[in-house]
């Protein structure tokens, strides 16, 4: 999987408005980075790890002001891997977004995501009901941010040719 791609397609498909593709191409550049970082390991453990590992980045860029380690969502997945096997957002996103859009299937009514990530500025939306997590479309940018800014898919410059900066 190419990993620029994933973002490329993601972004293009936010602009369109195409919000749940743009979440699967995210999903996608995580899991391309996370298969890099950890390979051997099973597509849900080294996806929810590399998300885990990075919740620094994910937290301010998809969900601002909420302490990703310590928040727990009231939704069922399938095997919660969070240290307390509550499901957390990596969880969530592997189980709810990764996983269904992955198979081909629709999400579940009340996991759609809040279209916020455009403006107003400072304004970030989550409903969280039992059965029921909406996420902001943010979170796509978060998960692209982890992509993006992982070391493993640095690009690095061809042999004899300037380093461009």
């Amino acid at each position: 999987m190419i990993v620029g791609q994933s973002v490329r397609h993601a972004i293009d498909d936010w602009e369109q408005r195409k919000f749940e593709s743009a979440m699967i191409h995210a999903c996608n550049a995580v899991d391309g980075t996370a298969g890099k970082l950890y390979p051997g390991r099973g597509n849900k453990e080294r996806f929810t790890r590399t998300l885990r590992e990075n919740y620094k980045i994910l937290g301010p860029m998809g969900a601002p002001g909420i302490d990703l380690v310590q928040t727990r969502f009231p939704v069922t997945v399938k095997g919660p891997t969070a240290p307390d096997r509550k499901p957390d957002l990596a969880d969530v996103l592997y189980g709810i977004h990764r996983c269904v859009h992955a198979h081909g299937d629709e999400l579940s009514d009340g996991f759609e995501l809040l279209q916020d990530a455009a403006g107003p500025k400072r304004v970030t939306h989550m409903l969280i009901e039992r059965g029921k997590v909406r996420l902001s479309d943010r979170v796509i940018f978060g998960l692209l941010a982890v992509a993006v800014l992982s070391p493993v898919n640095r690009i690095r410059p061809l042999k004899n040719s300037p380093a461009i900066f």
